[in-house]
């Protein structure tokens, strides 16, 4: 697998490490954004609880970048991170089915707009998800 392909589970494992040390700040409205919305009603809201969830799961998928792992390990550290895109990818879903932000806020076009501003995580997450099962179920 190319080189740009390969690394996308690492930058996506930097962003949810970086997420969750944001959300570990105690910063309520973080939790109101589209990705987070689905973990904070899940959690009700609890900072700690996702802050941990977002860094474990960030540092579990850069492990194989760091060390000679097998395809095998190397699908099971990044299988929680496509979990959390997925939970992500429903967020931004339900965001542009209702045309309103988690927070209530209904910007101005609406779906639309949504679709658009949320764009970047349905790509990644479509990326990632491709990249796992490639590993998964072809060859690394």
């Amino acid at each position: 697998m190319n080189n740009y392909i390969s690394n996308t589970p690492l930058g996506v494992a930097i962003i949810h490490i970086f997420s969750g040390l944001i959300v570990l700040c105690g910063i309520g409205p973080v939790l109101k954004t589209t990705p987070l919305a689905l973990m904070t009603l899940a959690t009700g809201g609890d900072n700690y609880v996702i802050a941990m969830i977002l860094i474990v799961t960030g540092l579990v998928a850069i492990i194989p970048f760091f060390f000679n792992v097998s395809k095998e390990v190397f699908v099971s550290c990044i299988a929680s991170q496509q979990v959390l895109l997925i939970i992500h990818f429903f967020s931004a879903a339900i965001a542009i089915f209702f045309g309103h932000y988690a927070d209530g806020y209904v910007p101005a076009g609406g779906s639309y707009f949504i679709a658009v501003d949320q764009s970047w995580l349905i790509m990644i997450t479509i990326w990632h998800t491709i990249i796992y099962y490639r590993v998964a179920f072809g060859h690394r």
